[in-house]
């Protein structure tokens, strides 16, 4: 759904570079924000979130892959880091001995195990068929529940191999951050990144190499949209959690103030009047975000 809001912001935005107006024009022709949720409590109960179908997907490898996808976010601290979430408006679901934390569209999991990583978790449906059909194009390592793999950006991908791990569904967006648009990394590799998420059931949905942007949609509802190197001037985490607020972005900066929030970067050189419109934001496992105004 193309936003006009967005698409007039960026209009105004003469100075970005080709790149990054390319790639945040793709993301605000689809930005959509959602409605609000405005529960009081920080406790989401699984039973009330809408039910997403389970279609088996197979990817180029022929393995099936299930729809479930979430980051994990470690910590030396579990209150601390739920604290962090729940300032920003996010709520743990209840129900699961798993620490899951959610906007409505972002799904974390808090994971206090000292060989935690921060990146991206899939539940695979048959995870050892998935793991043995990469294995020709990736290095794979085994780990506790699992396999890990580590992308051409950087970013760690583990497949899950816990039958007792539970992951919720999504809901309408909440929260403080705003319109979540996925992932975004950049890559020393466009080609070599899109063949590796391609294993995984990835498919490009706009841009390409020749542009200097992909933007990657699956089953799982993750979006990943990889950037050239030194697409942005300003910090790039990896994996880092993209919001684009359509021009409302400095409202949505005031309530991360307000929280108390530390910003770990605050952006001006895409504004006319050199004021902090968008920002970097890391948590207490150092899990990045962008939280743009595009």
């Amino acid at each position: 759904m193309q936003d006009p809001a967005c698409i007039g912001n960026l209009d105004k935005l003469g100075h970005v570079t080709s790149v990054r107006k390319s790639w945040h024009n793709l993301i605000g022709a689809v930005n959509h924000q959602g409605s609000c949720d405005t529960m009081g409590s920080h406790v989401l109960d699984d039973r009330r979130w809408a039910e997403h179908p389970d279609p088996r997907v197979l990817n180029k490898t022929g393995a099936p892959l299930s729809n479930r996808a979430f980051i994990q976010t470690p910590t030396p601290d579990l209150e601390e880091s739920l604290s962090f979430y729940t300032s920003l408006g996010f709520k743990r679901v209840s129900g699961l001995e798993t620490v899951f934390v959610t906007d409505g569209k972002a799904l974390i999991r808090i994971n206090d195990d000292p060989l935690a990583r921060a990146g991206v978790c899939l539940v695979a449906e048959s995870p050892a068929k998935l793991i043995e059909s990469c294995r020709t194009r990736a290095k794979v390592a085994p780990i506790k529940h699992g396999s890990m793999l580590i992308d051409p950006s950087g970013l760690k991908l583990f497949v899950a191999e816990d039958p007792e791990l539970e992951v919720p569904g999504l809901s309408e967006p909440f929260g403080t951050l705003g319109n979540f648009m996925g992932l975004s990394q950049e890559t020393v590799d466009l080609d070599f990144s899109l063949s590796f998420w391609e294993m995984f059931g990835y498919e490009p949905a706009s841009g390409g190499a020749d542009q200097g942007w992909i933007q990657l949609s699956a089953s799982n509802g993750l979006d990943i949209s990889l950037m050239g190197p030194e697409s942005c001037p300003h910090l790039t985490p990896v994996p880092g959690l993209t919001y684009f607020n359509s021009g409302r972005n400095p409202e949505v900066i005031k309530k991360i103030r307000a929280a108390d929030i530390r910003i770990s970067e605050e952006i001006t050189c895409f504004s006319k009047d050199g004021s902090v419109d968008n920002v970097i934001l890391h948590d207490p496992g150092g899990l990045g975000f962008f939280v743009f105004n595009d």
